[in-house]
């Protein structure tokens, strides 16, 4: 039930900012700055409604970029870049995990988090391989499509959420997940370059 409430609420919550932020959108017109302000403090709002009703918060963010790419049909929403802010941002979410992982349980975290890079690419394969045959793509494709998919890890830095629910989680969650994610970061460029070259995707197909 817990559950359910997290993802209904996180999507209620999410449609309700972007129904507040595309009119004040719209009336502002596609100037960068000022819309560059406007979501800056529609962010802040779902951040803020979020923590308050205890809902993971990176997945309100994740439904809310989805909303905010999908439903503005007219375009009145700029495209606008955050730049190096949001590297630091990750830079000091690496750092705060990191500083939770303790020597002595290194091989029990590694041993998980391959467990769970290996669950990861079982379901994305899965989900890929599932619609191949009504997206029309060939096993092969499907293949290497899966893994390009590697380095995806958005979707993991969303289970840290779990942990903010669930307190009691953290110190053996997040050590799991960060090195998940860590390898995840590492070896996913050299599964993107193979799965581009091989497809013919990568200007020098071989």
């Amino acid at each position: 039930l817990h559950a359910a409430f997290s993802l209904a609420g996180s999507l209620l919550v999410a449609f309700c900012t972007y129904q507040l932020m595309m009119p004040l959108a719209r009336w502002l017109g596609r100037r960068r700055q000022q819309q560059f302000v406007l979501v800056i403090a529609v962010i802040m709002l779902t951040l803020g409604v979020a923590h308050a009703l205890k809902l993971p918060v990176l997945l309100t963010m994740l439904a809310f970029a989805i909303l905010s790419r999908n439903l503005d049909i007219r375009y009145d929403l700029m495209d606008l870049e955050f730049g190096v802010v949001s590297e630091l941002f990750i830079v000091l979410l690496f750092v705060t995990i990191g500083a939770t992982i303790q020597i002595p349980r290194l091989p029990a975290v590694a041993l998980s988090a391959l467990v769970l890079i290996l669950a990861r690419c079982t379901a994305i394969s899965g989900s890929i391989f599932s619609v191949a045959k009504p997206s029309k793509l060939s096993w092969k494709h499907a293949a290497l499509l899966s893994a390009g998919s590697l380095p995806i890890t958005e979707s993991g830095l969303g289970l840290i959420q779990i942990s903010v629910i669930y307190p009691n989680t953290t110190v053996d969650l997040l050590p799991i997940l960060a090195g998940a994610m860590m390898v995840c970061e590492v070896l996913g460029p050299f599964a993107i370059q193979f799965a581009l070259i091989r497809s013919g995707d990568g200007g020098h197909a071989t």
